[in-house]
């Protein structure tokens, strides 16, 4: 696997981000600076085009050698120029100097292209040619007659100033891409964050879904990717559910078909059993009825679940005294602590009045209670607790053992259906169990809208939490029993 692949979304999206801002940054960057330095050199030629035609009418048809004080004039003219230090040359045809101002650069520029509306340049300066022609005086038969001559007409300027200008622009757009380099890969990860929010919260809401609830996936309604993902997960929800329901359906109806016979089986293996003396045969009935009722025990199991789960969706519920509940199991599990030498302390015993099915709330104190016997060694303790909440909204049932406790690699596993942990669990003395009792607990528990908390130590103990919230009907006191 690459490096690009091992990569997350979150890092890939934000590589891509930088990368990006460099690039873009880079192209402005040099699109601006291009873009400036033609302002500048445009503003340059606009103004020596209008320099050049303005010494283009001086010069035009001057005579030659030209006066002292005209001389003087030119050389003001181009040395105060107000943006440029401009400089003028007179050449013959033959590149020969006539005249030059003070200002002209050392060597001369020089080029062939005779256009007065074209710039060309040279090292760092600027310049038009234009060809002209001016008049010279000569001594001919004691007579001065004038002489034409074709002249060539350069007027240019220095770019340094322009050229400065960029330097400075260079350094601040150096600096804004030295900011942009160091704050490119923050920005990407910010970018990344806020872009892979929605399917951040998407992700986060997927964990939270229960499969067996009817919950959806909320959708934005905007019709983009991630609307369309909590689409198809919906409609993938929809369809597991739809298979979880048949299972369960399946299982239930089996599960009802299976009790008929079985109960059939039974009644009539105690007959025979009962008819048979003891022996070999009367123990291998014994082994017999056993299975069956160990059978009839899962089978009623199955029966329950499957109430369970449909509980969600049907409501058959009634307000309860969870509160008596609880006492009566002591008298029910009484007998079978002391046969084991176990003590079962009730330490506190709160009114509670809750919403729930009778049957199913029995079930769940029934099967914590035997669990806690049926893993607590001989001379240990359970102590139970009923305890409202100080806002009275809740009410917690708290069973707590000395028993053999859970290791951390199954308790996590604990609930699951048909799950058994088998750490510290001495298979000869400790009785066999279907793995659905704390499932079943667990369904019972969520259908009524609480929450099962199981936290154990190997070797030391188990205590199961079962948290429910309170009926607003009003509830009578009674003593707790120890």
């Amino acid at each position: 696997m690459s490096i690009w692949q091992r990569l997350t979304l979150r890092h890939r999206t934000a590589i891509i981000i930088t990368l990006f801002i460099w690039i873009t940054g880079l192209l402005v960057g040099w699109t601006c600076r291009t873009s400036f330095n033609h302002l500048l050199l445009r503003q340059t030629d606009i103004e020596l085009r209008d320099d050049a035609k303005d010494f283009l009418s001086l010069v035009h048809g001057e005579q030659l050698p030209l006066s002292q004080s005209k001389t003087d004039a030119w050389n003001r003219r181009v040395a105060i120029h107000p943006l440029h230090r401009l400089f003028i040359r007179i050449l013959d045809m033959d590149r020969r100097l006539i005249w030059e101002s003070i200002t002209s650069p050392q060597p001369t520029p020089e080029s062939d292209l005779l256009d007065g509306s074209a710039i060309q340049t040279e090292d760092s300066y600027r310049f038009i040619q234009s060809p002209i022609h001016m008049w010279s005086f000569t001594q001919v038969q004691d007579s001065d007659t004038p002489q034409r001559i074709d002249a060539i007409l350069q007027v240019g300027c220095s770019i340094d100033q322009v050229t400065n200008t960029i330097a400075k622009f260079d350094g601040w757009l150096l600096g804004a891409l030295g900011l942009l380099f160091v704050g490119g890969p923050l920005l990407a990860v910010g970018l990344s964050t806020w872009l892979l929010k929605p399917l951040q919260e998407l992700n986060a809401a997927t964990e939270k879904i229960d499969v067996e609830s009817q919950n959806l996936l909320a959708r934005s309604g905007n019709g983009d990717e991630i609307d369309k993902m909590a689409e198809t997960l919906n409609s993938l929800l929809a369809r597991v559910r739809s298979h979880l329901k048949e299972n369960e359906d399946w299982i239930a109806n089996s599960a009802h078909q299976l009790r008929g016979p079985l109960t059939a089986i039974i009644s009539n293996v105690e007959v025979v059993a009962g008819r048979i003396p003891d022996g070999k045969s009367s123990d291998m009935l014994q082994r017999v009825l056993s299975e069956c009722q160990f059978l009839k025990r899962l089978v009623n199991q199955l029966l329950l679940l499957g109430e369970a789960k449909a509980e969600r969706h049907q409501m058959i519920r009634q307000e309860i005294a969870w509160h008596e509940l609880v006492e009566k199991s002591s008298d029910f599990y009484e007998a079978l602590a002391q046969a084991s030498d176990i003590q079962i302390h009730f330490s506190r015993l709160d009114p509670c009045m809750v919403h729930a099915n009778p049957e199913h709330l029995r079930f769940v104190i029934h099967n914590l209670i035997d669990n806690a016997i049926k893993y607590t060694p001989q001379g240990g303790s359970i102590e139970v607790a009923l305890q409202r909440s100080p806002d009275a909204r809740l009410c917690s049932l708290s069973i707590r053992d000395s028993g053999i406790g859970i290791s951390p690699e199954d308790l996590s596993k604990i609930g699951r259906r048909f799950f058994r942990s088998n750490s510290g669990r001495n298979a000869s003395t400790t009785p066999r169990g279907s793995g659905l009792g704390l499932h079943i607990v667990q369904s019972i528990v969520d259908a009524m809208g609480g929450s099962l908390n199981i936290q154990s130590e190997l070797g030391r103990g188990t205590e199961v939490q079962v948290t429910l919230p309170l009926s607003k009907e009003p509830v009578t006191s009674i003593e707790s029993s120890q």
